[in-house]
């Protein structure tokens, strides 16, 4: 067995999941995942091996994936977005990396960070799924922020102590199940639970308490993902948690002259919003695509309007500011970056149906070049050095 084998926490300290906001509160878990899975959505989870002398669990051979998953869209797995969170950022770094537009790219290159610190490579990882409370908006240590679930396309094998990623390591019990924790130099605590060999949880204390409760119910963006078809890279947000947090961040707009007229459109739109999905797919004809999904069809009138002015509004700006924009960036790169952005713009659609409000982005002719002549820059390529930025 891998000796060095607790790598989804060891992604998820990279992608700064160790910042989490944690509630002081002692009650944290860990317990058998692979039950608690097959309880909670049906699924044909294993059950994990028990530790063996070593202290090492033994893991049982990986769960195959479901059709779905073997192209990268995994359906939602609602197991764990529970009423607390309000938005989920759902990424699919293995099918990204198959991606024509950046298969060919010197990935070990742009990786080779991640590797060293991680010791994981990420085109192994199916998923990962980002879970944000509204505590996100709040300073941390004033609540609980956000959760991170991880689903690896190669068994896990785990080590019993951990002692290589963290200082500190303990094993605690949270709604009943079993968890390693450590604490964060803040007094705060970070918990993993490992449901089976292929899925693990990572959230502060006092949410895993709640994300691993059993028979809690959908909330309003569980409700959202059901059934929802992934991109590459989703973003899905449900309004009504979050509205008192985003007037009192954007009630400025009313009061201040220098915001655009269509962007306070946009703001006082927001009342009419419910929700919004952000879809990325590197692979088809629609680049990216939002939808924003009104209270009624009057409200989406409105959004409509909101989006068509602010399209103009950026198309306007960046013809405004293109020549600025080319001065500050490397002579070596303005073009094809400039070029990228005037066909985004330019490939931008607004379509209302009924109550949503689709902004379409068509995928740019010369996106393929100029990811392969931005790539030397972002694995910092001696002929590209990033010092030529200013």
């Amino acid at each position: 067995m891998r000796s060095n084998g607790i790598v989804p926490l060891a992604v998820a300290v990279v992608l700064g999941l160790a910042g989490c906001s944690g509630t002081s509160d002692d009650g944290t878990s860990r317990g058998d995942g692979a039950k608690a899975s097959a309880e909670r959505q049906g699924d044909s989870a294993q059950q994990p091996s028990p530790q063996d002398s070593h202290g090492t669990v033994a893991t049982a051979a990986p769960t195959p994936p479901k059709p779905d998953e073997a192209n990268g869209n995994f359906g939602s797995d609602l197991t764990y977005v529970v009423p607390e969170f309000f938005m989920a950022l759902i990424v699919h770094p293995q099918r990204i990396t198959q991606a024509p537009v950046l298969a060919d790219l010197p990935q070990d290159d742009f990786l080779r960070p991640l590797l060293e610190a991680a010791d994981y490579d990420p085109r192994k990882v199916h998923r990962l799924m980002f879970l944000y409370t509204p505590r996100v908006f709040y300073a941390p240590g004033l609540g609980d922020r956000r959760a991170l679930v991880i689903r690896s396309a190669v068994p896990l094998y785990v080590k019993g102590r951990v002692e290589g990623l963290w200082e500190e390591v303990n094993e605690v019990v949270v709604a009943g199940k079993p968890c390693w924790a450590t604490p964060l130099p803040d007094g705060r605590v970070l918990a993993a639970h490992f449901a089976d060999d292929q899925n693990t949880v990572l959230a502060p204390t006092g949410l895993m308490e709640k994300v691993l409760k059993p028979g809690r119910k959908k909330g309003l963006l569980a409700d959202r993902l059901d059934g929802m078809r992934l991109g590459d890279v989703t973003v899905v947000a449900v309004l009504d948690p979050i509205r008192d947090e985003l007037k009192g961040m954007l009630g400025f707009a009313d009061r201040d002259p220098s915001v655009p007229p269509p962007v306070l459109q946009m703001i006082r739109a927001l009342d009419d919003l419910s929700a919004a999905v952000l879809t990325v797919d590197l692979r088809g004809n629609t680049l990216a695509r939002i939808d924003l999904y009104a209270k009624d069809a009057t409200g989406a009138g409105r959004l409509a309007v909101a989006a068509e002015q602010n399209v103009a509004l950026a198309k306007q700006m960046f013809t405004q500011n293109r020549q600025r924009l080319s001065e500050q960036m490397p002579p070596k790169l303005a073009g094809s970056i400039l070029g990228l952005a005037e066909q985004t713009l330019e490939g931008i659609s607004v379509r209302r149906d009924a109550e949503r409000v689709t902004l379409s982005v068509i995928r740019p002719d010369g996106l393929d070049e100029a990811v392969k002549t931005l790539a030397p820059v972002l694995v910092n390529d001696p002929q590209l050095p990033r010092a030529e930025w200013p």
